[in-house]
């Protein structure tokens, strides 16, 4: 009875047979699959079907205060939608899709934020709700030239971002030993950077200095610690035998002596304060050198062992008597602080023509042993009452010289 069973069923479910019930199968899986798909069908408005929804922000981290373009797609036509920053209460613009189903929005971010939540821009529908990230921008300060070297007095670009759009920026000096120093006032753009240029203060050898920055709106600070080297800033930075420089100086050691060379020659000796910085001034001597004279005066710390050096302009002077008069006219010309026995050439020149053709060559003179001339000119013809000339008096070797003036009658 068993094998009877057994051939029926070999029978009954041959290769064929076992094909159809197989195949029955994947016809009732494929419908139970159509079914769960259908449970949850698409959004359809008339022939339109909403597939998916997509928003950016541009940028998508700016400054608290800032205002960002909100812009979206795949919405449906015309569709109503809110668009807000994290939460309803902050504020809530409504807008409409265009026929395509896209819109773009301003929006301004809040002027204050807590560091370390995170903030989304939400944009919803009747049909649907989509958020993005959103970063405000972190605090910065910094020199714009982050491998320059920053050195006493020079002028130095400083930027700074994060703070709230449009609002005043104070910005100080600490070297936390003296009280605070005011370094400058800024406004923040639309973004909430800014850029100031500050002069560096002196910071003592081996010691540091901050540079502060707070936000009067926001209440936000931040800082930058600074390192300075020496340097000296003159007063004038160009002159002639006689005048009188001053020099101010600093970020040398505390409390040392410093002592100050023009050319190579010693004209004083001064000490720093608590700060690392000094005053000083000199006469200049004659010299045999004019024109742009590269690390002409030189500082050094006799306790650091720093220094600095700066250029000076060495200009030679030329007078001229009488100083106003009409063509013809007999001028004598002086001069001083030349380079000893150098060549010079003399020059007449028309103020009022400008340009290469109002220079008019004279003559020659050679310099004295002393760096002194004199010579006597006559005043051109051309020469017209109210008109501005001059003399000229350059040194044929370096091209370096000096003029004096000669008013027309």
């Amino acid at each position: 009875m068993l094998g009877r069973f057994q051939r029926w069923r070999d029978s009954a479910l041959g290769p064929s047979r076992l094909g159809l019930l197989l195949s029955g199968v994947v016809v009732v899986v494929i419908v139970s699959a159509l079914v769960v798909f259908h449970s949850r069908p698409p959004v359809y408005r008339g022939d339109v079907v909403k597939v998916g929804t997509s928003i950016s922000l541009w940028p998508d981290t700016a400054g608290p205060g800032s205002t960002i373009t909100v812009s979206g797609a795949g919405y449906l036509s015309h569709e109503a939608l809110r668009v807000y920053f994290q939460r309803p209460e902050q504020g809530v613009i409504h807008t409409v899709t265009d026929a395509e189903g896209d819109f773009f929005v301003p929006l301004m971010v809040p002027k204050t934020y807590v560091r370390g939540v995170q903030y989304f821009v939400h944009v919803e529908s009747s049909t649907s709700s989509t958020q993005r990230l959103f970063s405000f921008t972190p605090l910065h300060l910094s020199p714009s030239d982050a491998h320059g070297q920053l050195s006493f007095g020079s002028l130095v670009l400083f930027g700074g971002a994060g703070f709230v759009a449009n609002e005043t920026i104070d910005l100080m000096w600490d070297d936390g030993a003296s009280a605070r120093s005011k370094a400058g006032t800024v406004v923040a753009g639309s973004d909430g950077s800014f850029s100031i240029p500050l002069t560096m203060p002196s910071v003592p050898s081996h010691a540091h200095v901050l540079l502060e920055a707070f936000g009067r709106t926001s209440g936000f600070s931040t800082s930058i610690a600074l390192t300075t080297s020496p340097g000296i800033v003159l007063t004038p930075s160009s002159g002639s035998a006689g005048t009188r420089v001053s020099l101010d100086g600093g970020s040398f050691g505390r409390n040392e002596i410093v002592t100050v060379f023009y050319l190579g020659t010693l004209v004083t000796t001064t000490r720093t304060n608590s700060e690392g910085a000094f005053t000083a001034s000199f006469t200049l001597a004659d010299s045999d050198q004019i024109g742009y004279l590269p690390d002409a005066i030189q500082a050094f710390g006799k306790t650091s062992g720093m220094s600095a050096a700066v250029p000076f302009v060495s200009q030679p002077s030329v007078t001229i008597a009488p100083t106003s008069g009409k063509a013809g006219t007999k001028i004598t010309v002086k001069g001083n602080h030349f380079v000893a026995s150098a060549t010079l050439n003399i020059y007449w020149v028309d103020d009022s023509q400008g340009g290469s053709g109002n220079q008019t060559f004279l003559g020659n003179v050679r310099v004295s042993s002393k760096g002194t001339f004199t010579i006597t000119i006559t005043a051109p013809a051309g020469v017209v009452k109210g008109g501005v000339y001059f003399v000229q008096a350059i040194d044929q070797a370096t091209g370096k010289g000096a003029q004096a003036q000669f008013g027309g009658k």
